[in-house]
């Protein structure tokens, strides 16, 4: 059963309003007060607890802090000040931890707040099992309505079996995916990655792709974020919504006998742009056509952009390369 909360000489009328509303939002019901000094009932009180009127409605008067604790099994006091008075000084999650092991045993317990102005004299405090202080910096002053607030959470926490993270899916668009979901997602992006050469050397391959995984293990991505980044990845590899393409091979000025040995090239996939020129300038030599060397290097480059070759590497870096032909010449 939840602590009653015992309120002694209240002030103001908006304090114990606000103490309702804390005890609402953490399942405290019972709402005690001693002689509270703007009189009962109070519309301020009942106007500040929002939603919890009917808390303050239920809540009962006393005469005195022994009338109000007469049935209760554990009580606890808060204040902020040393009294002189010997007692065990709790933290709210010990005093919330040992009030629910009490009530667990079917015993009744309180939590007693003192006034606004000067909280609980050392009398009530004598009354009591032990002290609960809240922990503050320097600057030590808290309301009434908030420091109900804090020990209210304190006990609710205390049996809260919430996990401490979790991630909302709401909707079907927004839910986990599926492990074959998520699986796919990795295969569709290994194999293009694959292809456009970004996981190399082969030796670390495997190790890249484990890196891989784990960093989209860590995103928790929804269903529908592993179908955006499946489209993104569809859209980055096929060149989707993308500008012109260069002329047709048709349209070339280059040699169509050197345009045809160049796309040859084709077959051989992820080779470095500059390795393509100058194997392409090697074959023409061999077969005694007359060829400019920057004419070819630009024809590469050019079938490069239009995904008709793929390759390795900075697409312009051949220009900075030398290679020897056959006849000795250096290009």
């Amino acid at each position: 059963m939840p602590p009653a909360v015992i309120l002694s000489h209240p002030q103001l009328g908006e304090n114990i309003g606000a103490a309702a509303r804390a005890m609402a939002n953490f399942g405290l019901a019972d709402l005690r007060l001693v002689h509270p000094r703007a009189g009962w009932p109070n519309e301020k009180a009942r106007a500040m607890a929002a939603g919890a009127g009917e808390l303050v409605d239920a809540a009962r008067l006393f005469p005195s802090v022994r009338d109000a604790i007469a049935d209760l099994h554990l009580v606890y006091a808060t204040t902020a000040r040393e009294r002189g008075i010997t007692k065990e000084v709790l933290t709210p999650a010990e005093a919330a931890k040992r009030l629910r092991a009490v009530a667990a045993r079917g015993e009744n317990t309180a939590l007693l707040f003192g006034n606004e102005r000067a909280g609980l004299d050392n009398d009530e405090i004598s009354l009591c099992d032990a002290v609960v202080t809240i922990p503050t910096a320097e600057f030590a002053s808290l309301n009434l309505g908030q420091a109900v607030l804090l020990l209210c959470y304190e006990w609710f926490r205390a049996g809260d079996a919430s996990p401490r993270a979790r991630i909302e899916h709401h909707g079907p668009m927004h839910r986990k995916p599926t492990r074959k979901e998520l699986v796919d997602l990795f295969d569709h992006l290994e194999r293009e990655l694959l292809a456009s050469g970004f996981l190399y050397p082969p030796d670390k391959v495997d190790a890249m792709v484990r890196a891989i995984r784990a960093t989209l293990h860590r995103a928790r991505l929804t269903y529908q974020e592993v179908q955006t980044l499946r489209g993104m990845i569809v859209a980055l590899s096929k060149g989707k919504h993308r500008g012109k393409k260069s002329p047709p091979l048709e349209e070339s000025s280059m040699d169509p006998e050197i345009d045809q040995l160049i796309l040859s090239f084709a077959q051989q996939r992820f080779l470095k742009v500059a390795k393509i020129v100058g194997d392409v300038c090697v074959a023409i030599e061999k077969q005694g056509l007359a060829f400019d060397e920057q004419k070819v290097g630009a024809r590469v480059e050019a079938l490069v952009k239009d995904g008709r070759l793929e390759s390795q590497g900075d697409v312009r870096r051949w220009q900075y390369s030398e290679v020897r032909l056959p006849s000795g010449k250096r290009i």
